[in-house]
């Protein structure tokens, strides 16, 4: 069977879910965490939901479990107990259909000098999962740029579930820009129920900075985990603790199977959006099925992606992917890359991106955080060549929620007033809504929803000269 959309295929499967969850990764002190929550359940399709937190030490050891509700507000902000270096785990029951089985929350990390984003990586599986055999515990794990010198290190994050992860061969393999590779296979101790684990390639490569020479590099990690989703969060941090920025893995597409589309779906496309002081670099990852794969956009023509990490340089707004031995897999993982032009020392963001194809479902309803003190923007891309081009007249409906009231505040939108070019659109919600509605102090949430079908929506984050970009829900 392939490995697709696991979520999907649950849903289909069965045409239930009464259980979704989510699981964060809660690092040391000297990053401020926040786990933010909407109570989509309700406002998207009417399930009234019952909510518990679970915080938990590396170790697995419960320290607090907390029964949370959407009582007096559409948001909650959560943050750990004191000295809480672990996992939080959100657990969403109801009676009604909860459709799939994860949850759209997100986490924010806040470090003297940074800030990052994430929304939901993983999460454990239900009885009925392990049950009828829908679960993927092989882990085989990629799309992790190693950026380490002698400033910064990189990192990935594993979260167990339920049940001991009996010992087991765990590999890493890591390949720098020079196509070089080198790997390791080592004997690694059992895991405890709920137990988080860190790996630092550093750990196991001991020249990996001269190896690296400069230049990001990439690994890949295969493991094995019991009752728990596979996706790992990566980060790379300055060994000060003052910057941290992550993302999430992919699978690794070279040992997981995927569909193909057809010849009339031939191309895949990736719109990049321009961000102010910032240098972009598009990045095509090389965990994909095997083959050979061509790049094309309006001033580089084309180029034959290599083997490994391809970092593309000021790339044009729109990219085409297509391959040129065979079908062309649905999932050829690629992601963006900020750097700052300001300061050279700060972390660069790296986000993964949703690459879109003609297969690609119509989405018109989009949800993410937003925040006033950290200058968030919301980003709009089209992709007019899979759904046509929007109309200029085009109406995208917000609405906002906030932590402090359950009142929804929406207004309407024209497209042609926040895009100049009909391609990529820019809003920001300071310029939408009065100040007495907008929380400027905390994070809130904002849905966007069009009827038209082909824009794909990004939120932004900044802290003095760092930056955060992710993709909505």
């Amino acid at each position: 069977m392939a490995r697709i959309n696991q979520e999907d295929n649950f849903a289909k499967k069965f045409g239930f879910c009464i259980r979704s969850s989510a699981i964060f990764y809660i690092p040391e002190k000297e990053i401020k965490t926040k786990i933010i929550l909407n109570n989509y359940w309700k406002l998207k399709s009417g399930a009234s939901v019952s909510l518990i937190a679970s915080w938990r030490k590396l170790s697995g050891e419960l320290v607090k479990r907390e029964a949370i509700s959407f009582d007096n507000s559409n948001v909650l902000v959560l943050e750990p107990p004191s000295n809480c270096c672990g996992s939080c785990e959100i657990e969403a029951y109801s009676s009604s259909n909860l459709k799939i089985p994860y949850a759209a929350i997100m986490a924010v990390y806040e470090s003297e000098k940074s800030i990052s984003m994430i929304h939901s990586y993983t999460r454990t599986y239900s009885n009925i999962e392990v049950e009828d055999a829908e679960t993927i515990s092989d882990g085989h794990e990629g799309c992790w740029v190693l950026r380490d010198n002698k400033n910064n290190e990189s990192f990935a994050v594993l979260h167990n579930g339920s049940q001991v992860q009996d010992d087991q061969n765990i590999s890493l393999k890591i390949t720098n820009f020079k196509n070089q590779s080198k790997e390791i296979n080592f004997k690694y101790p059992s895991l405890n129920p709920y137990e988080t684990k860190v790996f630092k390639p550093i750990d196991y490569f001991p020249d990996l900075i001269n190896f690296l020479d400069g230049k990001e590099g990439s690994c890949v990690m295969h493991f094995s985990l019991s009752r728990s989703f596979t996706r790992l969060l990566l980060g790379n941090q300055t060994k000060n603790k003052s910057q941290l920025q992550v993302r999430h893995s992919n699978f690794d597409y070279s040992c997981h199977d995927t569909n193909m589309l057809d010849s009339e779906h031939s191309e895949i496309f990736i719109m990049v959006p321009t961000i102010a002081n910032r240098e972009i670099k598009a990045l095509i990852y090389p965990d994909r099925t095997t083959g050979k794969y061509e790049l094309k956009s309006e001033t580089t023509g084309s180029i034959n992606l290599p083997d490994n990490l391809f970092c593309h340089q000021n790339p044009d707004k729109e990219i085409i992917l297509s391959r040129v031995d065979g079908p062309l897999p649905s999932r050829v993982i690629s992601g963006i890359q900020f750097d700052s032009l300001i300061d050279k020392n700060v972390l660069p963001c790296e986000s993964p991106v949703r690459v879109i194809h003609k297969a690609c479902p119509p989405k018109r309803l989009h949800w993410s955080i937003w925040s006033t003190k950290h200058k968030s923007q919301i980003i709009i891309t089209a992709y007019k060549k899979v759904y046509g081009p929007p109309n200029k007249n085009t109406e995208l409906n917000l609405k906002i929620y906030s932590s402090k009231t359950k009142e929804i505040n929406e207004r309407n939108v024209n497209w042609s007033t926040i895009s100049s070019d009909n391609e990529v659109g820019y809003l920001d919600l300071n310029k939408i809504f009065n100040d007495s509605i907008l929380d400027k102090e905390e994070f809130i949430y904002f849905s966007l929803y069009s009827e038209y079908g082909g824009f794909q929506t990004y939120i932004t984050l900044e802290k003095e000269n760092s930056f955060s970009f992710e993709h909505s829900f």
